[in-house]
């Protein structure tokens, strides 16, 4: 009887995975033109009374990025050396996660329809890749660049 239990559940979590990598394979599309020189700008928030005593001087600059299969909706983002940037990471498909190895920033690898957000300090002048580590969605195309000057 217990063999025939583990027996059902294996087949039902096989079935499961095999479900999921099959609607998470959908074809990969060249992003159109617009897509392509999309930049976002960053718009500054404005510190509430609270935070205002904590840091006088330093604004947040915030960007929200969406992922969806292997791509990004924004390809490129805009700071100066010595911004305190915020991304909210927002997933619309699959599962995905935001890297830029440069400044130690990584989101957790999240599920579809969930948000998650991460603020560091862009110290270092340049360019830097952010992207997908999930599977091999880094390398079909699922990346950005972050461009502090």
């Amino acid at each position: 009887m217990s063999k025939n239990i583990f027996l059902i559940v294996s087949l039902v979590v096989i079935l499961g995975f095999g479900i999921f990598y099959f609607i998470s394979k959908k074809p990969v599309l060249a992003p159109t033109t617009e897509q392509a020189n999309q930049t976002l700008q960053p718009t500054p928030t404005v510190p509430s009374l609270a935070s205002q005593s904590a840091a006088t001087n330093s604004q947040i600059k915030e960007f929200t990025v969406t992922a969806s299969n292997y791509k990004f909706d924004t390809v490129e983002i805009k700071v100066k050396k010595g911004d305190r940037v915020r991304v909210t990471f927002k997933n619309s498909a699959a599962f995905h996660n935001f890297v830029i190895d440069e400044l130690n920033v990584k989101t957790s690898v999240i599920g579809s329809g969930k948000v998650e957000t991460i603020e560091f300090t862009a110290d270092k002048i340049g360019t830097f890749e952010y992207y997908c580590s999930v599977g091999n969605h880094r390398q079909l195309g699922m990346v950005g660049k972050l461009i502090v000057e």
